[in-house]
């Protein structure tokens, strides 16, 4: 691993953390205090067919650590355990109305109880459950589920919600449809994305995420965020209503992954938990920065340097 960090770092330079807050003020007018925000990624598939092993030594590799600050898992029906170091952040894919119904009451207490007391987890039940479950179903299943890892846990595993952030979009409520319920919930979570058509700054992907969040008096987390047209990873219409995608232009990386990273810091201690880059090729696009003839360094570096400087508090 050491060696194949070495190499990858040998083509980039890493910016200065601080350079990132630059002229960035807090609510005071003062300039914000370090940021707590665990930066991690998801770590696919590079279009090749890796093993997990693979995939991960690959990520951390671009990031340039030993292991991720925050690490997105999606166990797909499974209770497979998350690996024996790092903070995760976990879903599953159960059909609710059998949560709910007690089926894998055990499995979970089991999964839970074996996570231990000194590592960050988050868990949820469903990733992007909207359209695919019944909402009062998404809603039983849950409640059931978060009291399971409420009674077999401490504090450093919390229950979340990932929502699509384009639940948000026309409607600031339509997500609490979906949404267990305060007492059940301890973080709120989105998969967030760049999108070329309309959505383009900082505030425009995550803003209305952190808005519904606060509005339940909970931090937020963002289980995936990226780059690129829905289905099109890393790609746009060019031109719009022609069907023709063409690769994004590096300059989009590197204003959008700076300023992300700038505007995320500034927000109030406690706001925002952790972020993961859907770091993967597969059949819906390019998501990463530097697979399958990919080559946006400078971008890389900016989230790389978010990712080490988090390290400290993972």
């Amino acid at each position: 691993m050491a060696s194949l960090i070495s190499d990858v770092w040998k083509r980039t330079t890493v910016p200065n953390w601080k350079s990132l807050q630059t002229g960035l003020t807090v609510g005071d007018g003062s300039p914000p205090g370090p940021s707590t925000i665990l930066y991690g990624a998801f770590p696919g598939d590079d279009g090749t067919g890796q093993t997990k092993t693979q995939m991960r030594a690959r990520t951390c590799a671009s990031f340039g650590v030993a292991t991720l600050p925050v690490e997105r898992i999606y166990n797909l029906g499974v209770f497979t355990a998350p690996p024996a170091t790092g903070n995760h952040m976990v879903s599953f894919s159960f059909d609710p109305a059998q949560v709910a119904s007690g089926v894998y009451d055990t499995q979970f207490e089991n999964y839970v109880a074996a996570l231990g007391s000194t590592r960050k987890f988050w868990l949820a039940l469903n990733h992007e459950p909207e359209g695919d479950y019944p909402p009062a179903n998404q809603i039983a299943g849950s409640r059931r589920f978060c009291d399971i890892v409420h009674a077999n846990s401490g504090p450093n595993i919390k229950t979340a919600t990932i929502l699509m952030s384009s639940t948000l979009i026309g409607s600031t409520t339509n997500w609490l449809q979906w949404y267990p319920g305060d007492t059940y919930i301890d973080c709120i979570g989105w998969d967030a994305y760049y999108r070329p058509k309309t959505l383009r700054t900082p505030q425009a992907v995550y803003g209305a995420a952190f808005d519904a969040a606060a509005s339940r008096g909970k931090p937020t987390i963002i289980g995936e965020t990226g780059i690129g047209a829905v289905g099109h990873g890393g790609h746009l219409e060019n031109p719009v209503g022609s069907g023709i995608y063409t690769d994004i232009d590096d300059s989009v990386y590197n204003t959008f992954v700076t300023d992300t990273v700038a505007y995320l810091n500034a927000k109030p201690p406690g706001a925002m938990e952790a972020i993961c880059w859907f770091n993967v090729v597969k059949s819906d696009g390019n998501w990463t920065f530097d697979c399958q003839g990919y080559n946006h360094l400078t971008s890389r570096a900016i989230w790389a340097a978010a990712v080490q400087n988090s390290v400290q508090y993972a």
